[in-house]
């Protein structure tokens, strides 16, 4: 029991003295084929009344033989129900992707449009909005469903007008209506509403964890911080003061986090510098601490040590360098490659010229003169062949048949035709031989030339290394002076982060200051509140004694920074359970005039972590009694796959039933 109660309770909270309507209620949803009247366009229409309303999938037997009606107590729309609403109230999507895509891609659901009757304030609105893109939603005030789907275009009213007048009306009523000082952050309906309307994906997992991600949602984002202070407006325990040192802890907190960061990275900073400097400068372990007066004069002065023995040991590195002799090696290496090369290109068209005539005097059916005559113009280019130019003249006179071709031919002008036939065989002989001899010095030729290539190659390779080498020693001791001014450069900023380290903490100490005052702030406006929060711990604890007895471990308590609750010893039923007692609390507390909840209050299988009937059923009866005692002074939506108590199974409490083991006893009446 919270030990801020009396012992006697100021009254019988559960049953509360609101009669008025309540503040926002449904009363239709409808599900259109197209935006048309008459039933043909229709696919559902679900009724509401103010008081409890049950969806109910009725599941499967527990031994059902059955496999495919098995689970057809899910996806059945229970949940699409819920998002519809809350469509229909503004909130963007309508649906997770997969729903969203199935719908897309059913070509009879392609138009499909969900109207609601919404009252607020006791005044009805007609809305539209469509399940496809393309078409723009809209809304009428003070009409039904069916006049709006008989009222000309003209008459449509935006749909955000709808969402703004409800905004006005809940949102208005708040003591504060932001959540911060300079109002850069209003609260919203939409704010509101996640709380009214959990997401079945949360699984009632806590007080203030009613959006879950998975859900696809698009409603505005909330803090922890902010979810807590919105129940606080809705609950009315808020005042401006409160929330303003609120606003400025939080301001404050944030400081305090990057004051403490900016210390302990200012911290390592100077203790990876002095470590560095301690470490790769010559004689550093006699450097003194980051922050003396003499610390960057001492590193300069150690790092001067450090360049100039780099300095000595690099131009030595150089010196030992020799460049003229791999230089030499080169210019040979590149005179061998031309000598070769010019061998090589002054044989090869000879060789080349000379297989040529000797395959066309080859095709001559019978040589003429002329065609050996112009084989004694290759031969005059060709070097004399050992067997020829070994013969001394006075016997070539005789035997060498050239010579005796050429005195034949001097002495005789009209030589035989068979001595032409027989020096023109010696000649094609000859020239053979000397061609056979070519071709094998060219192969030599081109060999050396490669030969010379691959070694200029090499030598070229080396001399451009020993270059690359000698640049970069230069280039390493050009850069020692820069590396001596950077030594200097980092005792600076070690220096200059020991400055601002010390600034740091000193404004830590008064961000920590502050804190504690605005805390002692917060302390004493929350005193004008505590009346209230006691009046509300009163009937959580009442709620929670109607699921528990009156023996009941429940408590509500609110401290300066959150509002705990919870029923029983822990565990993930009653987590679940307090979740839902909260909820109903807040509701309660409105019918009793406290507060600033709108009564209308969402539930989608609230059944989690595996609770028992008995805790479970009396949510139902909880409601049932709020219902019968308050004269439909609140909405209550709840769907389930539990079997209603007694007295709940039929119309108007059971306004929905639903069933998937076949298409049309699902929400849409189709399988998605």
């Amino acid at each position: 029991m919270n030990p801020e109660l009396d012992l006697l309770p100021k009254r019988d909270w559960l049953y509360p003295v609101a009669q008025s309507e309540p503040v926002l209620w449904v009363r239709e949803v409808r599900l259109l084929y197209r935006l048309e009247a008459g039933e043909p366009a229709e696919i559902r229409r679900v009724k509401f009344q103010r008081g409890v309303n049950i969806v109910w999938a009725k599941p499967a037997h527990p031994d059902e033989p059955d496999p495919a009606a098995r689970g057809r107590g899910h996806d059945v729309g229970k949940t699409s129900l819920c998002r519809l609403i809350r469509y229909l109230l503004g909130e963007e999507p309508f649906g997770r992707e997969a729903l969203r895509q199935a719908i897309s891609n059913k070509e009879s659901l392609s138009r499909t449009w969900v109207l609601g009757e919404v009252v607020l304030d006791g005044k009805p609105w007609a809305v539209a909005r469509p399940l496809y893109v393309g078409a723009h939603p809209f809304a009428m005030e003070g009409v039904d469903l069916d006049q709006l789907l008989a009222a000309p275009a003209k008459e449509r009213r935006a749909h955000d007008d709808f969402v703004e007048a409800v905004e006005r009306r809940v949102v208005g009523n708040f003591a504060v209506q932001t959540f911060d000082d300079d109002g850069r952050k209003p609260i919203q309906w939409l704010h509101v509403l996640q709380w009214l309307a959990r997401d079945q994906e949360a699984h009632l997992a806590g007080l203030f964890k009613w959006r879950d991600t998975s859900s696809d949602h698009e409603s505005p984002e909330l803090s922890a911080n902010e979810a807590q202070f919105l129940a606080r407006c809705i609950l009315d325990v808020t005042d401006v003061e409160e929330r303003r040192q609120i606003e400025r802890r939080n301001l404050l907190s944030k400081d305090k986090t990057t004051q403490t960061d900016t210390a302990r990275y200012l911290e390592r900073r100077i203790k990876d510098a002095l470590q560095r400097a301690r470490e790769e400068l010559p004689n550093g372990q006699e450097l003194p601490q980051v922050g003396e007066a003499l610390f960057v004069d001492a590193v300069v002065r150690h790092a001067k040590l450090l360049v100039a023995d780099k300095r000595t040991k690099l131009e030595a590195q150089l010196a030992a360098l020799k460049p003229e002799e791999l230089e030499t090696a080169l210019e040979q290496a590149i005179g061998a490659t031309a000598l070769a090369k010019s061998r090589h290109d002054e044989l090869f068209p000879l060789v080349q010229e000379t297989e040529d005539a000797l395959n066309r005097f080859s095709d001559a059916a019978k040589p003429s003169q002329k065609e050996v005559d112009a084989l004694d113009v290759i031969i005059a280019k060709l070097s004399p062949d050992r067997a020829f130019c070994e013969i001394p003249v006075n016997i070539a006179l005789f035997r060498c048949p050239l010579l005796q071709e050429k005195r034949m031919s001097e002495e005789t002008p009209q030589k035989p035709e068979s001595n032409v036939d027989e020096l023109a065989a010696h000649k094609r002989e000859h020239l053979a031989r000397q061609l056979v001899g070519m071709k094998r010095n060219l192969q030599q030729f081109a060999q050396q030339f490669a030969d010379c290539r691959t070694k200029e190659a090499v030598a070229r390779k080396k001399r451009d290394e020993m270059r690359e080498l000698r640049r970069k020693l230069r280039d390493q001791i050009v850069s020692l002076d820069e590396a001596s001014a950077t030594w200097k450069v980092r005792a600076e900023d070690a220096d200059l982060s020991h400055r601002r380290l010390a600034e740091a903490r000193a404004a830590l100490k008064v961000v920590e200051d502050e804190l504690d005052l605005s805390k002692a702030k917060q302390d004493e406006a929350q005193k004008n509140v505590r009346v209230r929060q006691g009046e509300l711990a009163e009937v959580f604890l009442a709620v929670c004694r109607y699921f528990k007895g009156e023996q009941a471990q429940g408590e509500l308590r609110f401290t300066r920074d959150e509002i705990n609750a919870r029923i029983g010893s822990g565990g993930g039923a009653y987590n679940a359970l307090s979740s839902l007692a909260f909820d109903f609390c807040a509701l309660v507390a409105a019918l009793n005039g406290i507060g600033h909840h709108p009564r209308f209050l969402i539930h989608d299988s609230p059944r989690e972590s595996d609770m028992e009937l008995s805790l479970y059923r009396p949510l139902f009866q909880l409601a049932g009694h709020l219902e019968e005692k308050a004269a439909a002074s609140f909405q209550y939506i709840v769907t389930t796959t539990e079997p209603p108590p007694e007295g709940m199974v039929t119309s108007p409490h059971l306004c929905l039933e639903l069933d998937a083991s076949k298409p049309d006893g699902k929400l849409f009446k189709e399988d998605l």
